[in-house]
């Protein structure tokens, strides 16, 4: 497959999952509250043929921002075309997908105590950020990226499910070798 692949993240946690499990630019954005306006720096990075996988979180969702996301969404697949756009979601957020993805970790207070024993979520995000062996630590927690966004979406994203996926569905074009056995 020739065509560029890009993945938009909304926070340095996913993007750094995503650079350790997958190919492809990842463009750190946050859907939900950029203006749709303010797309033209993104559609600048990527070319109108590019294959684009958004991911995100569906925790916090008040009505202005489904909108603002769905709205935004649309106008990123006018730019590339509807079949060169996904949406894997997080079902609530990363800390939730990696309890589900890990065998050995079942809530969030083991998945602290596995990331250096964190304080509070905004802890495990630093230390998660901070592992200087991602990987290792994820294999761990018996972490299994096949499981990773599998989840059935978000009723509030409707308007979008014909785009919702999994990387189960493309991973012999976006995981990294290493995984793709």
């Amino acid at each position: 497959m020739g065509k560029q692949i890009y993945f938009l993240v909304e926070g340095e946690t996913e993007k750094l999952l995503v650079n350790c499990l997958y190919l492809g630019r990842i463009v750190k954005v946050n859907l939900w509250n950029l203006k749709n306006d303010k797309l033209s720096p993104i559609f600048r990075q990527i070319s109108n043929d590019s294959k684009v996988f958004v991911v995100c979180d569906t925790d916090r969702l008040d009505e202005a921002c489904v909108n603002n996301f769905i709205a935004n969404f649309h106008a990123l697949k006018r730019h590339i075309g509807k079949g060169n756009i996904f949406l894997f979601q997080q079902n609530n957020n990363l800390e939730d997908e990696l309890i589900y993805c890990s065998s050995n970790i079942k809530s969030i207070k083991e998945l602290r105590l596995a990331f250096n024993n964190a304080t509070g979520v905004e802890q495990l995000k630093k230390n998660f950020i901070k592992e200087t062996n991602i990987l290792a630590k994820l294999n761990s927690i018996g972490f299994d990226h096949t499981q990773l966004w599998t989840r059935k979406g978000c009723n509030k994203l409707h308007p979008l499910q014909d785009f919702m996926s999994s990387p189960q569905k493309h991973h012999r074009f976006i995981l990294r070798p290493e995984f793709n056995k």
